[in-house]
Formats: C-alpha cells, structure tokens, sequence
C-alpha cells in the first residue's frame, strides 16, 4: 500500500488499495499510473489469469456511469447491484462504478465471481 500512495500523490487522485483480494490472486508490482489514474493489477498464483483494477479521477456520478460507459459498451446486457451505497455495474469481464471522486473498473480475464467483485468494489 505503501506504492499505491507513492502512485496516488504523483498522479494526484486519492486512490486506495482493495482491503480485499480474492484467493488465489496477489498484488503484481509495479503500481502503474499516469495523471489523474492509477492502476493496480492482481496475478493469479496458479495459472495465467489476471485483473487490473483503475482508478481515475472522475466527476461523474452513477447515471453518468451508466450513460457515459455502460449502455455505449454493453447496451441492455448489464447487472446492476447496489452494495453499501454503491451502484455496482457489470458486462463482460468488466465492473464499474464510482465513489468520492473516483471512477473504478475490475477487468480483465480472471474468473472472478460477482460475489468476488462486490468484495472488491466494498473493499475500496
């Protein structure tokens, strides 16, 4: 977590580390990030499978989510939950939504369950 804060003040968002990851899967170094975004990506321990979770500063809020990412990407084929306060939206390989600022993405090709990215997402 100590890189993720490095990362967050250089690109000048308050991004944060899951306080949750999935078994199986541990941090990959390096913490990647450019202004305004800072990416973190997870490595399965067993196999090929990954997940990257981005942070970027946004001022955006759930319908702008929705609008702006969800319905020109996945159209009528998303989930919406709500957890926590959240309005969690998934298609594909892909979860997302937005909270203090930041807009959040979960993608990439590891078989993560719903259950698995509500955790994460809660996590942040």
């Amino acid at each position: 977590s100590i890189s993720v804060g490095f990362a967050s003040l250089q690109a000048g968002i308050e991004a944060s580390y899951p306080g949750y990851t999935p078994d199986g899967y541990r941090f990959k170094q390096p913490v990647h990030f450019s202004d305004g975004k800072v990416e973190l990506d997870f490595v399965s321990k067993s196999g090929p499978t990954n997940y990257t979770v981005t942070q970027t500063k946004s001022s955006w809020d759930s319908s702008a989510v929705l609008d702006n990412v969800i319905k020109p990407e996945a159209g009528d084929n998303y989930t919406t939950v709500t957890e926590r306060g959240l309005t969690i939206y998934s298609y594909d390989q892909v979860t997302t939504w937005v909270n203090g600022g930041i807009h959040y993405v979960i993608e990439g090709d590891a078989p993560l369950t719903p259950e698995q990215k509500r955790n994460i997402a809660t996590s942040l």
